[in-house]
């Protein structure tokens, strides 16, 4: 399962996720992000996400995805030939 279906599910629980336990009672959240969810209410962030938000290349495609009808392929595409911003 992605983590568009499982936030999908996250957000139908219909009850505030108190405890990171409570991850069990909704279907199709893995152990992967039932981590995850621990590691942020315990510490207030996601290691791996902060180490990709330090990854220059990373930032520079999500810039480039926010040009309407640029998506991750074709941010990709202008990064390879050399863009490396939205001017």
């Amino acid at each position: 399962m992605g983590y568009g279906r499982a936030i999908s599910n996250i957000k139908s629980y219909g009850k505030p996720i108190t405890d990171y336990m409570q991850m069990d009672e909704i279907p199709g959240i893995g152990d992967g992000i039932k981590k995850k969810v621990k590691e942020f209410m315990e510490v207030g962030k996601i290691t791996q996400l902060e180490t990709l938000n330090l990854d220059p290349k990373l930032a520079i495609l999500s810039e480039l995805e926010k040009i309407w009808g640029v998506g991750p392929e074709t941010a990709k595409k202008l990064y390879d030939k050399g863009i490396r911003n939205i001017k």
